[in-house]
């Protein structure tokens, strides 16, 4: 008998200890509807009441809630709002099996505020989470030499922990490098969080940067809200178009990366943290020094390591490559018919200058799969898709419409150039043309450019016209 009273009371103890730690109220209720037994978190509900609520009806603190329905008919209340101790709180109720008269139903609550506020933390959670970086340097497509000089370089760099600066025309791929420098270091498992300076103002970008306390401006999320370096701790952050962040951020950017903390909008506690910073821009930020428009002290902290990617017209041996890789995969993603590009309009693409550098390459064999109803695409065809550069020929209207040149193919009066064309008594009309391509391309060194502009003609055109004639530049 004592055996058996020391082992209940153990057992009553550790249900006992078990109710009291829960972070949530719990109350028994016996079939009459008189409480029996409280936890310790039901008292924090009720700091105004010194006595225990054992002994006390249900109904007097739930009156909102049909007791009888559910100790008689065995009905379940779930997620039921209700008011206790002043406070807002979430109910669950369900009845307790058995035949004694203590067993009636068990109550559970807590506060809405506690429910909202660890609601937060798992979005906050959710989201930090979902900061990482998709690519590593295996999904970068190359064959040039340089392009390896530049991967080798950014792997190095992947082993430091160093600031890194990525400086590159727009499109050449400044954010896949930070992520694969990232998924290199040994900040892998850390988040990797990208920002884009210029696509936000300067007061909201303060805020998705270094973040704000509740009450801090109009607007403020009740709670305040964690920063983008807050976020990245322990991982790395990713700052696009640097040079376009306005002085005032300048300065408190580079305290944050100087002194390693954070204070939050509105707020005076110092938040240590942990990031490594990788900017990138397509100025150059050297002259923006010199200009005033950006503080060389910021761009010394940021320019720790540097790394120039080359624009696709300087990596000659991708532009084919990436056009036949790009063309392959719209093919099988879309099931286009175009399979590939003549070499008439390969001829085209190594002389475009791609100022949209890899983005444009994508896009253009993209539109021109969409175009294009052939399974092999000519010179018309890569002129078509695309009109910015190429002009696809003249109208009725137009003073090329006949054959002939916009403006005299005659050099300047006194130049030593070689004998026009037009001087040449006895040539046919298609022999004097070719002859004036001729002397112009040699008058403009061979330049496309220039020799369409000294003829008063579109490049296309001096294109067709140099094929026709069989003249090689």
């Amino acid at each position: 008998m004592a055996h058996l009273t020391r082992y209940e009371r153990q057992k009553r103890d550790e249900i006992a200890n078990i109710m009291n730690y829960s972070f949530q109220g719990i109350i028994s209720v016996n079939r009459k509807g008189i409480i029996t037994l409280t936890n310790t978190c039901c008292h924090t509900y009720m700091k105004d009441r010194k006595t225990s609520l054992a002994g006390e009806h249900i109904s007097d603190f739930f009156p909102d809630i049909d007791f009888d329905s559910v100790i008689r008919d065995k009905q379940k209340i779930l997620s039921e709002v209700c008011r206790f101790g002043g406070k807002q709180v979430l109910v669950n109720c369900v009845s307790v099996a058995g035949d004694s008269e203590e067993f009636g139903c068990v109550l559970t609550f807590q506060g809405t505020e506690q429910i909202q506020a660890e609601e937060g933390k798992l979005r906050k959670r959710m989201h930090s989470d979902g900061f990482t970086a998709k690519y590593d340097f295996s999904h970068i497509l190359y064959r040039d030499s340089c392009m390896e000089a530049v991967i080798s370089q950014a792997v190095k760099y992947s082993y430091s922990d160093s600031n890194i600066l990525i400086h590159g025309e727009t499109g050449t791929g400044k954010e896949l490098f930070a992520q694969s420098i990232h998924n290199s270091s040994r900040r892998r498992k850390g988040p990797f969080v990208a920002i884009n300076c210029a696509a936000l103002p300067e007061n909201l970008l303060e805020s998705e940067l270094f973040g704000y306390a509740e009450g801090a401006f109009t607007g403020a999320s009740k709670g305040g809200k964690m920063g983008f370096f807050e976020i990245a701790h322990r991982g790395t952050i990713f700052l696009d178009e640097i040079g376009d962040i306005s002085p005032k951020l300048q300065s408190r950017l580079l305290r944050v990366i100087q002194e390693r903390e954070i204070i939050r909008l509105g707020n005076d506690t110092v938040i240590p943290i942990d990031v490594r910073v990788i900017c990138a821009t397509n100025r150059d930020l050297k002259k923006e020094v010199a200009r005033g428009n950006f503080r060389e002290d910021l761009l010394y902290r940021l320019d720790e390591l540097e790394l120039n990617l080359p624009p696709l017209r300087k990596r000659k041996q991708d532009i084919l490559y990436l056009a036949d890789r790009m063309v392959l995969f719209e093919h099988e993603r879309t099931g286009s018919r175009l399979e590939a590009i003549s070499q008439e309009g390969r001829e085209l693409l190594m002389r475009y200058g791609w100022p949209g550098n890899v983005r444009e390459m994508r896009n253009f064999c993209e539109r021109i799969c969409i175009l294009c109803e052939k399974t092999r695409a000519g010179a018309e065809d890569v002129l078509q898709a695309l009109p910015g550069e190429w002009d696809q020929g003249e109208t009725a209207d137009s003073p090329h419409a006949d054959g002939g040149f916009g403006r005299a193919c005659f050099p300047a009066p006194g130049s030593h150039v070689p004998a026009s064309a037009a001087d040449r008594h006895g040539l046919r009309l298609e022999d004097a043309q070719r002859q004036a391509v001729e002397d112009a391309l040699e008058l403009c060194g061979y330049h496309r450019g220039r020799t369409a502009a000294y003829l008063g003609i579109d490049k296309s055109t001096l294109w067709r016209k140099m094929k026709k004639y069989g003249i090689e530049g």
